[in-house]
Parts: structure tokens; sequence; C-alpha cells
């Protein structure tokens, strides 16, 4: 790698860590650590599936669609 790329990849990380130390400032709060933790800790991720989808999928795949493939299953 070429001192020049060497530099570009040191001001891009500085960058990055600009934007990650402005992202903390807005969020900071004196006096309490409650703005260090991720402020989506403890929910759920939007594209988490329902904790009983598994067994129910198993169930009509056992059940009313035993006779299907599971490309056919998926499309039912």
């Amino acid at each position: 790698m070429s001192q020049k790329e060497l530099l570009r990849v040191k001001v891009i990380e500085n960058a990055v860590g600009e934007r990650q130390v402005q992202r903390l400032k807005r969020r900071f709060q004196p006096g309490s650590l409650d703005w260090v933790s991720m402020a989506t800790a403890g929910r759920a991720m939007p594209w988490q599936l329902a904790p009983d989808l598994p067994q129910r999928v198993l169930e009509l795949a056992r059940g009313k669609y035993a006779e299907f493939n599971d490309s056919h299953v998926h499309e039912s």
C-alpha cells in the first residue's frame, strides 16, 4: 500500500471516529451512565420472527401440508 493510500485510510478512520463521538455527545447525560448503552438494547429486532412461528410451521408441514414438498409449503 502506498503512503497516499495509507493516509487516505487514516483520514477515513478519523472521520468515522468523529461521527461516533458526535453521536455519543448528543446522548451524553452528566451523572448518568444510561447514555453509554445501546439505544435499541432490550428491543426485539424488526425482522425477528414470533417465538411460536417455527413450531406452527412444523405443525402445518407435518399435518395439513404433509403431502407438499418444502417449496410448495413455502408458497402456501
